[in-house]
């Protein structure tokens, strides 16, 4: 793939307004990883050629990166009807949260599609429906790679079925670092946190033993959800106090400033603390 690469960039040098070369080290980038190398090259594409195909494909390249208010603009924008255009602007509209039900009988047909785990979105769309079982049949379908482990492992968690979510948790761990091996996985240090952080939880069930863990995880892993538990744990051990609103602060300085109503939810807890 290197090589096949490197003629390409080449020929880039004699051809520098070709879509057809561009959109093909578009596609090499993301099949080595380099996904913001590939939106670099199918955004230079378009600025070319502005077609539907190379849209789709900037797209899903977009979705790999979660730039994903930006790939449902543009599925949203796309105006012939393909398999592909039709399972980004799925995939988008879940990802965005917007009209699940919608989302879903786009992408249902394609469910057994080879490059796309459909369904996984459709089980995320499913969960945030509020319908567990569903989603739990729906991540249950192919279980041979990270990402539809770890969202059964979350399904469970919520579910309170700790042992299974833990079975889950693991296995997804195990596969990830498999994965991570063949290819880099994007975000996949992130991933790997995230379900140290849950496997931690699990493994201290005791509200004060998960208090001080929590606590000593926060130290080196500086996490939005890790301070969201250590506030909801440290209030119902203690009520609102400075450790409670230690935690609060702790989150808010990790949202981003877009996510308004998390924000304003923060500052009420704030609020309330200051109010005691």
């Amino acid at each position: 793939m290197a090589e096949a690469f490197s003629l390409y960039e080449k020929a880039l040098e004699y051809f520098p307004e070709s879509p057809e070369i561009l959109n093909t080290l578009a596609g090499l980038s993301l099949q080595s990883g380099e996904v913001e190398q590939s939106i670099r090259y199918y955004r230079d594409s378009l600025v070319l050629d502005d077609t539907d195909s190379t849209k789709a494909h900037l797209g899903l390249a977009l979705l790999g990166n979660q730039q994903n208010e930006e790939a449902y603009e543009i599925f949203n924008s796309i105006k012939s009807i393909t398999p592909l255009s039709n399972i980004g602007l799925g995939i988008s509209r879940i990802l965005t949260g917007q009209d699940l039900a919608k989302a879903i009988s786009l992408i249902i047909e394609f469910k057994h599609h080879p490059n796309y785990n459909i369904d996984y979105f459709i089980g995320l769309a499913h969960h945030n429906m509020g319908k567990h079982n569903a989603a739990i049949a729906d991540f249950r379908w192919d279980l041979s790679h990270s990402q539809g482990n770890f969202a059964l492992g979350m399904q469970y968690y919520l579910m309170q079925s700790s042992d299974l979510a833990l079975q889950y948790f693991l296995h997804a761990k195990s596969l990830l670092l498999e994965e991570n091996e063949k290819n880099s996985v994007h975000d996949s240090e992130l991933i790997l946190k995230n379900i140290d952080y849950y496997v931690m939880l699990i493994e201290n069930d005791d509200l004060t033993d998960r208090v001080d863990v929590l606590k000593k995880y926060l130290r080196k892993n500086k996490t939005f959800d890790g301070y969201i538990t250590l506030s909801v744990l440290i209030h119902e051990l203690e009520g609102y106090t400075n450790d409670f609103a230690k935690a609060i602060r702790g989150a808010k300085k990790l949202t981003p400033k877009k996510d308004v109503e998390i924000h304003e939810q923060l500052d009420t807890w704030i609020e309330a603390l200051e109010a005691e």
